[in-house]
């Protein structure tokens, strides 16, 4: 691809601009902050929908300035098929190509050299095919070989990817600290005895033995004190039982007999004639009553006179009689209830046992208990101290385990270490990409090298340890050899004084033999040039202020 116009309508510092490419090399001048830097970010701009001035002022139209809104064209032509392209961008149709594409670093390669290598890596593989896969792979494989299953669950469930050397690398790191942790927290010293409140040489089965027979002992402590504790309950009851007995005795009297040594049945016959002579009078209206006993007729007023004879006679003995039924009655409640309480005394006298009480049981069952629940609190110590001595056991496989982990995260990160040898095999083992050497020495920069695994170095120096100086001559060659070996054909320089009599020739030349269509050199300086004899490759345009001027 070959530019052959720009033309810029309210760009960020720029108001307007319409710039033909004619020829392969063209030079922006002009002192700091006039607008050449925004020359660059319109035309990647327009190829890719993103520019620097993006990130800057966040959204596209903050790039807005001016009534007329913002604008940016291109004109391009394919100089294989001859084919023209225009390209025309507003605020809506920003976006589109990837932001990390080739032609990004092209036209920014100080952005290209401060990248990581592997992302470097990983745009030249997307470039120029291929990639350093089988590279990195096999220097794992040749200077860490198998990794210990463990610690490659730990990184598998990470979601490290193996290849990745540095994401590795840290995650192996996180692990060893992760086991280093783990492994403090493991005791250093075994259980003693002492600590769970035993002596040394503690037989815990003379105490198991002992328990087993005290516990028989009390057992049967316990029978005996229960059938004691049975009978004096029993007893107690008895004698209450008894004074009950007694006392329902005390409640029977002598049934008192009638006055005038009248027999009770006597009474009671007597009683039943005057009922008989009054139902007679209350039924018989006639003056002559038939007697229902004698059945013999007598005359209505006999009856009546013998009414009240019988009713006179029983006067006298009526309250004698209630008095026996009420004593009688009495006398039948008590010895009911004696009765009752005989039966529960035979009851009770059945479940008495023959024992004979000890003194000082109750003492003997208490100290023998006491001794028992000592040896139980020792058996019981012992069995934590057990569980502790099985946990010691296991905490030392456990640290033995960790302890190798803990040295294969070592060798492991020494292996990947920068300068170690995974890195090293991987920095040999990538392509060697050309530079060309005219570029090199005008820019005395004879030892920079460059592979497709995105190393870059300065002779045995990476360029990440190069000087600040070293670093922007790199980025100069860096982006003519970008723009090479992806058939960009555009790349853009900083501030290389490409009119020197001495360098002129060759600086074309090299462009030339990297087939390099557009050459951006952007110089900020106040120098003129108006004395200065241009060659036929080279035209120089003056930024002041966002207005841009082609010299004549």
């Amino acid at each position: 691809m070959q530019i052959k116009r720009l033309k810029i309508q309210n760009f960020v510092g720029v108001p307007a601009a319409d710039i033909e490419f004619q020829k392969p090399v063209s030079l922006f001048v002009g002192r700091n902050n006039q607008g050449k830097s925004t020359i660059r970010d319109a035309i990647e701009f327009a190829l890719m929908g993103k520019a620097r001035a993006m990130s800057k002022f966040n959204e596209a139209r903050n790039l807005v300035h001016g009534d007329n809104g913002m604008l940016v064209e291109l004109d391009s032509i394919d100089k294989e098929t001859g084919e023209i392209r225009s390209i025309r961008r507003t605020v809506s149709t920003s976006g589109g190509t990837e932001a990390n594409s080739v032609l990004r670093y092209c036209l920014n390669p100080q952005e290209f050299i401060r990248l990581p290598a592997k992302e470097r890596g990983k745009l030249l593989a997307g470039v120029l095919g291929g990639g350093m896969q089988d590279v990195i792979r096999d220097a794992i494989a040749e200077h860490i070989g198998n990794i210990d299953e463990n610690l490659l669950n730990e990184i598998k469930r990470s979601g490290v990817d193996i290849l990745d050397v540095d994401a590795l690398k840290k995650q192996v790191v996180e692990c060893r600290r992760q086991y280093k942790r783990d492994r403090q927290e493991l005791p250093e010293k075994p259980p003693l005895l002492a600590d769970y409140e035993l002596e040394n040489g503690y037989d815990v089965e003379a105490d198991r033995k002992k328990v087993a027979e005290l516990g028989e002992r009390i057992s049967k402590g316990g029978e005996y004190l229960a059938s004691v504790r049975q009978n004096l309950q029993i007893k107690a009851e008895l004698m209450d039982i008894e004074k009950a007995i007694e006392a329902e005795q005390a409640k029977i009297e002598k049934v008192p007999e009638l006055r005038g040594h009248a027999k009770p049945d006597e009474v009671r016959i007597m009683s039943v004639c005057g009922e008989v002579i009054n139902w007679i009078l209350n039924n018989k209206e006639q003056a002559n009553c038939l007697c229902p006993v004698c059945n013999r007729p007598n005359k209505r007023i006999i009856f009546k006179d013998r009414k009240e004879d019988i009713e006179e006679w029983l006067s006298d003995y009526q309250d004698g009689i209630a008095e026996q039924e009420r004593i009688a009655g009495n006398n039948e409640c008590a010895r009911s209830e004696i009765g009752r309480l005989q039966k529960c005394r035979k009851e009770l006298n059945q479940k008495l046992v023959k024992i004979e009480y000890k003194e000082g049981s109750e003492d003997l069952l208490k100290h023998l208990t006491e001794e028992r629940d000592k040896l139980q609190v020792n058996i019981a110590n012992y069995r934590r101290y057990e569980d502790a001595i099985r946990q010691y056991e296991q905490a030392e496989e456990k640290a033995k385990r960790l302890d190798e982990l803990i040295a294969e995260c070592d060798r492991i990160d020494d292996a990947l270490k920068d300068g170690g040898p995974v890195k090293s095999a991987i920095a040999k083992g990538g392509r060697k990409l050309p530079i060309n050497k005219n570029l090199l020495r005008l820019w005395d920069i004879a030892k920079l090298t460059w592979s497709d695994n995105g190393e870059i170095a300065l002779g045995n120096i990476p360029i990440e340890y190069a000087s600040a100086s070293e670093q922007y001559r790199s980025g100069c060659v860096m982006a003519l050899a970008l723009a090479e070996v992806s058939g960009v054909g555009i790349a853009a320089l900083d501030g290389f004084e490409i009119l020197v009599s001495d360098n002129a020739n060759a600086f074309m030349q090299a462009v030339e033999d990297c087939r390099i269509n557009n050459v951006l050199v952007f110089y900020s300086t106040d120098k003129d040039f108006t004395d200065v004899e241009m060659p036929d490759w080279l035209e120089i345009f003056f930024v002041n202020g966002g207005k841009v001027t082609k010299y004549l």
